[in-house]
């Protein structure tokens, strides 16, 4: 627990859009970190704090003019330093609860090194038949370097005359390498990389959206995201029924459910129902998104 806590005082320095390295500073001389710039571990914190002002770490600018750190600024600036690193302890331990116990048991397969700041995943049905789904993301790397997210994109039943599955970038991406999965029972599966515009250290964030194209013949009965990152903060997902076509007898939400239960459809009177407009479009926000949990909407034709 003690390198979580040193680890996040120096992130403080460099975290988020509102960095405070004169807070980070006076955490590390405060906390009486084993590697610290300002004053061996053994030295007092009043000492180590003396020795950090004196040689800048507490300085500031007004404008481009550098203004001298005061005497009380160490004791000042690890009380605020206090404050934001019990915020970003808070966040971090809401990260591990989310991960559920990953820690001891090793990550699942799949994980991606991100917080899911938003996602918006649009599904639009032709006929009875999943043609395309658009998904918007806004994410937050947890790590350093991340530069490329995996798109997992499956089909079923894919007649062979018909075009290949395909995931397009469509929103500050690039494709990367594309691997494909042999699932069988002609099924058909890839693992596309969204190649962002620059790499992201953590604490930073950005936008990408993709298109994935899957031509199944049909009927197609529901529509999911699976949660492959430490959670998702705010999640939509929407479905766009061909508005001249069939639109479904009965349509419902599903969340943290078994496979076969999502299928189930409630009984009439339960909330989890969704109205479809004259437009043929539905739509369920679920908010926050738990991390290796799926979340949908399922449907039943006549």
């Amino acid at each position: 627990m003690i390198d979580l806590i040193y680890e996040e005082a120096v992130n403080i320095e460099f975290s988020g859009e509102h960095p405070h390295p004169r807070c980070s500073a006076a955490l590390q001389a405060a906390l009486r970190m084993p590697k610290f710039q300002y004053g061996n571990a053994d030295d007092s914190i009043t000492k180590r704090l003396n020795v950090a002002r004196a040689k800048g770490a507490f300085d500031f600018y007004r404008g481009t003019r550098p203004i001298a750190a005061g005497p009380e600024a160490g004791k000042n600036n690890w009380n605020r330093g206090v404050i934001r690193l019990a915020t970003a302890l808070e966040r971090r331990v809401r990260t591990i609860e989310q991960t559920g116990g990953w820690e001891r048991s090793g990550i699942p397969s799949g994980y991606q090194a991100v917080t899911m700041d938003r996602l918006v995943a649009t599904h639009f049905i032709v006929g009875r038949a999943a043609t395309e789904t658009i998904t918007e993301r806004w994410i937050t790397a947890e790590e350093d370097n991340f530069s490329r997210y995996i798109v997992r994109a499956y089909a079923k039943n894919v007649p062979p005359d018909r075009p290949q599955l395909e995931v397009v970038p469509m929103l500050n991406c690039r494709r990367g390498a594309v691997r494909r999965v042999d699932m069988g029972d002609g099924a058909e599966a890839q693992l596309v990389e969204m190649v962002l515009p620059v790499a992201l250290e953590r604490g930073e964030s950005t936008f990408f959206a993709n298109r994935v194209n899957s031509w199944e013949p049909g009927p197609t009965l529901m529509r999911e995201v699976q949660v492959t990152c430490h959670g998702i903060k705010d999640l939509t997902v929407r479905v766009q029924f061909e508005p001249d076509g069939p639109l479904p007898k009965q349509c419902w939400y599903f969340a943290e459910v078994p496979d076969v239960d999502r299928l189930v459809p409630p009984d009439t009177d339960n909330p989890r129902n969704i109205a479809i407009s004259d437009c043929g479009f539905v739509e369920h926000r679920f908010g926050r998104g738990i991390a290796t949990a799926k979340y949908g909407i399922a449907w039943r034709w006549d």
